[in-house]
């Protein structure tokens, strides 16, 4: 036999045993996978690996839209952990948008919105001093901002903050503390309705009368239909000796809520 013969059988032995190898390294590589298939483990981990494909389809796959900002893509993160029912989907989607958000505040500690973001995440968490730290340097970075502002979301999410640190000032006895919190944040959104709402019942509680009138009557300015600032306007009023603005008010809550338990007793003691 000739050596280009020989050659010839030999390049096709090794292409047939390459072939055969081949073959064998896909038989076992479906032999693993059917093994892991029907392993308990992973089918344990299915509904993690299902939720995490829905939310990768929604929020990151989404057709048509541009590549988010990195931290629009974190406070997605965040936002996601709030609307899923897994424990441990929950809490990892926001340990993940938080730690980014971290890290990009760390990278760019002058943009207000990442600072409004991470103040975001920590009210999420019930970090509270966190919170306030990171929304007042966001709105101090966004002050005079008219392109993308972070107003007024920032400034509420301030005296929202502000008013969680109050409960629980009050719920320990502590109101001039509670008033105090309550007074830091006023000067970022002084018009708030619901900051205005519990100064003035703060202040009532104090027997600051014409604090609790000035702050209560700010607060219906903005939130007209609210029984309860109404019903305590007409004790104001009526403390005051007005019994005529304190009927007319007592009646106004009613209208708005006909089952105001307190606004019942109190017309009830002035006719």
């Amino acid at each position: 036999m000739s050596n280009k013969n020989k050659n010839k059988q030999v390049v096709g032995k090794v292409i047939s045993d390459n072939k055969e190898n081949v073959e064998t390294q896909q038989e076992n590589h479906k032999e693993k996978f059917e093994i892991n298939f029907k392993n308990k483990k992973f089918i344990a981990s299915m509904p993690f690996v299902v939720a995490l494909i829905i939310y990768i389809s929604i929020w990151v796959f989404e057709p048509g839209e541009p590549v988010l900002d990195p931290w629009n893509a974190a406070i997605r993160l965040v936002d996601s952990s709030q609307k899923v029912n897994d424990i441990n989907l929950k809490k990892d989607l926001l340990n993940k948008g938080g730690n980014e958000l971290r890290y990009l505040a760390l990278k760019h500690p002058y943009h207000a919105r990442v600072r409004f973001y991470l103040g975001y995440y920590f009210f999420i968490t019930q970090n509270w001093d966190s919170s306030m730290i990171e929304l007042k340097e966001a709105a101090r970075l966004d002050s005079g901002s008219t392109i993308n502002s972070i107003w007024p979301n920032a400034h509420d999410l301030i005296t929202k903050v502000a008013i969680n640190k109050s409960i629980i000032y009050l719920n320990n006895g502590k109101l001039q503390e509670a008033k105090n919190t309550l007074l830091d944040a006023y000067q970022y959104y002084p018009s708030n309705p619901l900051l205005n709402k519990y100064l003035g019942n703060l202040y009532f509680n104090l027997g600051d009368y014409d604090g609790a009138f000035r702050y209560l009557s700010i607060s219906v300015q903005g939130e007209p239909n609210d029984a309860d600032v109404i019903n305590m306007l007409g004790v104001l009023y009526k403390m005051k000796g007005d019994l005529n603005n304190a009927k007319a008010y007592f009646q106004k809550a009613l209208q708005i809520n006909p089952n105001h338990p307190q606004a019942k007793v109190n017309l009830g003691n002035i006719n």
